[in-house]
């Protein structure tokens, strides 16, 4: 991971993955969730509107497709994720997921900002 000065706190740094070079980005800090100490670092790749961003996550149990049938959009619940984030909640086996759009959890500043990065260390 290459650290950059004057970022976001939950911007990581730039990684390179396969020969492209991406930002990296911590979803517990963005969505400002209690960290836990890791062993080993997991990333999910997603596409954004500025390209390919990393995303530090805790673990990947399982990738899964959903339909929209099986996600209720409404849930009456509390979360530490902000609601606009939110696609809404599914059940996988006996667990209940948080669907988040990746996407919209990030700005179009934040986007401006993680992609300049990548064109600065170039």
């Amino acid at each position: 991971i290459k650290l950059i000065p004057n970022t976001a706190p939950y911007f990581l740094g730039l990684i390179n993955y396969r020969g492209q070079i991406m930002g990296l980005v911590d979803l517990k800090k963005r969505f400002q969730m209690p960290e836990i100490e890791q062993t080993k670092k997991t990333f999910l790749i997603f596409d954004s509107e500025s390209g390919p961003i990393a995303a530090q996550v805790d673990h990947v149990e399982a990738v899964i497709s959903l339909d929209d049938a099986n996600i209720e959009k409404n849930p009456n619940i509390k979360t530490d994720v902000p609601v606009h984030y939110m696609i809404g909640i599914a059940q996988y086996n006996d667990d209940m997921i948080t669907v988040i759009d990746l996407n919209k959890s990030f700005s179009s500043e934040d986007y401006v900002q993680i992609h300049s990065t990548k064109l600065m260390s170039g």
